[in-house]
């Protein structure tokens, strides 16, 4: 018996996907095929494809539950491994150019890489179906049929941001001491757009979201909003610190988030704070002079190919070394403490005036930005443990004092603490093992120590997990601005934000998700280090063009030109670094890291300095703890805790 047209056409097809019950089924169109309308946030899909539909549950809605996301974000997960496991079972067809179509496995592993090429190298979608590119792959393997540009755009990319989103997840998941970083951006079409990144302990730099704030006022409660729902997400107590460069709101926003979490460190972003002693020290009349010259000789060198090409052998043989791309809160006051020894290096016959003017600028940063974390950090550096100066010893015990109370613990753990601080600053068992500067680190030192009960040893991991700088944000604006200006001038932000994620991920997982990576021909078995895997797929991801770097130098030397002095009355008499008070800036564990060159020959100043701080240590009475254990006690005062170790 015939069933009648429409029953026909409504038993055509697969079953319906259990995904359809997060959405209202709309009307369906000429071939089929529904709306949806999600029930979490109301999206509107005018096509309703399940690929898509899940994808959006797993990466875009916000407001999906956490167990509808991990139950899709499992199934992208197994989807992944079902594909690998059959890319490993090799046919007689793998070896051969053939007509016959390849097998599943093969077709999907080619999939996915293509899908990954065009993401990541900022290729145009649309060129998947150029007949040029087209003609390529044929030549590579004519049984190989590519997706079309809607498939690639949609399911093919919706399952690579699934895949990339779940392996996220689950590493941030396992993973504690995170940083989250935050910066906003101005985009080339004049989006307010805000980047939420996180770095876990490993260095690893996660791009976690990408909000477009272009209709909100930027005010200090509203960020710490935007914040407190990705420690929600995240989880609060995974997160060590939240750094941000020092903007009236999201310092008011990163205060917010400590009141309500006093465990969460707020920390500056210590290059902001650089940047701006930078831009202080060049409004002065000497400096633009000065940095006029430096673009004489830098346009020499730029034009001149033979001295070019000479001063890179020279930057090459020196070793001169860039920028690193991770740094802990040690570095923080490391770096003021070599701004300041340079300052006071500097030779007698010195323009004094403009000498001046570089102390007075880096003291009125200083006092903005002489954060107690970078202090006890520095102290904790097993180089620099002896270059604090007397008296204050006080403030480290406080400071130590407030973490171990803000991270919840009893008055007795906060006594053992200060004593195993103690023990440390005194170069006692366990703490006098040795510390190879160049081998070893400080977080590698820390965790080799064998400390019971570990609170010092935590606390400082804690400390030194901590980035002390919101670069890594720049960075993913970078990526964003390089595909907004060269390639999809007309992408929505949700869409950067999945190809950013996607970048970000396989800049931080290269050695894992390229393993196969050799040197010269695929017979050669030799695979490449970690370092030089990661340097190439940087250099590949996402990088400026030589002509964008040249317009970049000539803005550069525009605006250079065209700094004059702030009219501040500069005093001709001499001026004191104020980072002296806290610690010895001629010690030589300090000066060490400067330029021999350029240090002024002083031995006997540097050897006074050193003999003031060795008699730290040496004017203690030790004197009987007249109070309780403290067992229990969790609302005490941290002066008075500190009294207890200060005279020790």
């Amino acid at each position: 018996m015939d069933l009648p047209f429409e029953l026909k056409l409504f038993k055509r097809g697969r079953p319906k996907d259990d995904v359809w019950q997060h959405y209202l089924e709309g009307e369906r169109d000429s071939q089929g095929h529904a709306s949806a309308v999600c029930t979490y946030c109301n999206l509107k899909y005018s096509r309703g494809e399940t690929s898509l539909l899940k994808g959006h549950l797993v990466n875009h809605c916000m407001k999906a539950p956490g167990n509808v996301i991990r139950m899709y974000q499992h199934n992208f997960e197994e989807n992944a491994k079902k594909k690998m496991k059959i890319n490993g079972q090799l046919t007689l067809n793998e070896f051969y150019d053939k007509d016959q179509p390849l097998p599943k496995g093969k077709s999907d592993r080619i999939d996915k890489a293509l899908t990954r090429f065009f993401i990541c190298c900022g290729v145009s979608f649309r060129i998947v179906e150029s007949p040029f590119f087209l003609d390529f792959l044929q030549e590579l393997n004519s049984a190989y049929n590519s997706p079309s540009r809607d498939i690639l755009t949609n399911r093919l990319f919706e399952e690579e941001l699934g895949y990339v989103n779940s392996k996220v997840l689950r590493e941030l998941e396992a993973t504690k001491n995170l940083t989250l970083a935050l910066d906003g951006w101005s985009s080339p079409n004049h989006f307010s757009i805000w980047n939420f990144t996180i770095l876990t302990p490993t260095n690893k730099e996660y791009i976690y979201q990408l909000l477009d704030l272009s209709s909100n006022s930027h005010t200090g409660e509203f960020i710490a909003e935007k914040i407190e729902d990705i420690l929600i997400r995240v989880g609060a107590e995974k997160f060590s610190a939240i750094v941000s460069d020092n903007g009236s709101n999201v310092r008011k926003a990163r205060g917010i988030i400590q009141s309500k979490h006093p465990y969460i460190e707020d920390v500056r972003c210590i290059p902001h704070c650089v940047n701006l002693i930078s831009c202080d020290i060049v409004k002065h009349l000497f400096a633009e002079n000065l940095l006029k010259k430096i673009n004489i000789l830098a346009n020499f060198f730029r034009n001149n190919a033979m001295a070019g090409a000479k001063l890179r052998e020279l930057i090459k043989s020196m070793n001169v070394k860039g920028e690193r791309s991770s740094a802990n809160l040690s570095d923080c006051y490391l770096g003021m403490a070599c701004i300041a020894a340079s300052m006071k290096k500097l030779p007698r016959t010195f323009n004094q005036e403009f000498k001046n003017h570089c102390i007075l600028m880096i003291n009125k940063r200083l006092e903005e930005f002489d954060d107690d974390n970078y202090l006890l950090a520095f102290f904790l550096h097993l180089r620099f443990r002896t270059c604090l100066k007397y008296g204050v010893w006080q403030r480290i015990v406080i400071i130590a004092g407030k973490v171990a109370k803000n991270a919840g613990m009893y008055l007795e753990c906060s006594r053992i603490l200060c004593s195993q601080l103690l023990m440390y600053k005194n170069n006692e068992r366990p703490f006098n093992q040795p510390y190879s500067n160049g081998i070893d680190d400080p977080i590698k030192w820390w965790t080799s120590m064998e400390l019971e009960p570990p609170y010092l040893q935590s606390l400082a991991l804690r400390l030194f997990f901590i980035c002390p700088n919101s670069a890594l944000c720049e960075r993913g604006f970078s990526i964003c601005g390089w595909i907004c200006n060269k390639r999809r001038l007309r992408l929505g932000v949700e869409r950067l934000e999945s190809i950013a994620k996607i970048i970000s991920y396989y800049r931080s997982n290269a050695h894992s998700e390229f393993g196969f990576y050799g040197k010269g021909t695929k017979k050669e078995s030799v695979k490449l280090s970690d370092g030089e895997i990661n340097a190439i797929v940087n250099d590949s991801l996402a990088e400026l063009e030589p002509e964008e770097e040249d317009d970049d130098v000539e803005i550069i030397k525009k605006i250079q030109v065209r700094r004059t002095t702030d009219g501040h009355p500069i005093p001709n008499n001499q001026v004191v670094v104020l980072i002296k008070n806290t610690i010895n800036v001629l010690h030589q564990n300090i000066i060490d890291g400067l330029d021999k060159d350029f240090l002024e020959d002083d031995n006997n100043l540097i050897e006074d300095n050193l003999n003031n701080d060795d008699n730290e240590n040496n004017n203690c009475d030790n004197e009987n703890d007249k109070e309780e254990s403290g067992r229990g006690i969790i609302n005490y005062n941290v002066e008075d805790l500190a009294k207890e170790f200060v005279d020790k």
